[in-house]
């Protein structure tokens, strides 16, 4: 008798993407989560799933659970943001995320959860994305844009700001420390750098 770990290495990668195509509940993307990981070190499966539009339909159920009317889904929430965990913890993963703008719109969305482990899972998503390439860390930057238009915020960087002002734990204030520094580090301009940092920190917005 096959036990879990092999029916999930069964599972065909059109499979898996096909069933992300509708919106489904936190056991669903945990049983989704158990597959993928089962998968990351096959390549070609990886790239097989990515390819039958998998990762596109993981982004998709993010922005659906985020929209308005389907707040608070933090345990949906938290569950798509470690299947992206898992994808993006492969060389196919990495590569689609930081050349596709789309998929850092998404995974920022992420910071509006009430869940700080969530928003931790979020940060180190984005950090890594940050140190990939240029490429990626602009699309990280603008991220924060659609962000701010997409939750009608006063400025893009006041999710971090307001987090670090108002969060108890000391973990979650490390990320966002961590996140920020990765973030104006990053940028090689030194006059971009100096206004990246006074944006961050509410002196220009």
């Amino acid at each position: 008798m096959r036990n879990h770990n092999d029916m999930a290495r069964s599972m065909a990668p059109e499979y898996c993407a096909n069933q992300l195509k509708t919106l489904q509940t936190q056991q669903q993307y945990s049983s989704i989560r158990h597959i993928l990981k089962s998968n990351k070190t096959n390549g070609a499966w990886m790239k097989d799933f990515l390819g039958y539009g998998g990762f596109h339909n993981l982004l998709s159920n993010i922005t659906l659970v985020c929209m308005p009317e389907n707040r608070p889904n933090d345990s949906a929430l938290s569950a798509l943001v470690a299947c992206v965990s898992v994808v993006m913890s492969t060389k196919h993963g990495l590569d689609s995320a930081a050349t596709t703008p789309i998929v850092l719109n998404s995974i920022i969305l992420g910071l509006i959860s009430n869940d700080e482990l969530v928003k931790r899972d979020v940060l180190t998503l984005l950090s890594t994305l940050t140190l990939h390439s240029s490429t990626a860390y602009k699309y990280v930057v603008d991220a924060f844009d659609h962000f701010k238009k997409t939750e009608h915020v006063t400025y893009r960087f006041i999710v971090l700001v307001d987090d670090l002002k108002k969060t108890e734990s000391v973990e979650y204030r490390k990320s966002l420390l961590n996140f920020i520094n990765c973030l104006i580090d990053r940028c090689t301009i030194p006059d971009k750098r100096i206004d990246l940092r006074n944006e961050i920190i509410g002196k220009r917005r």
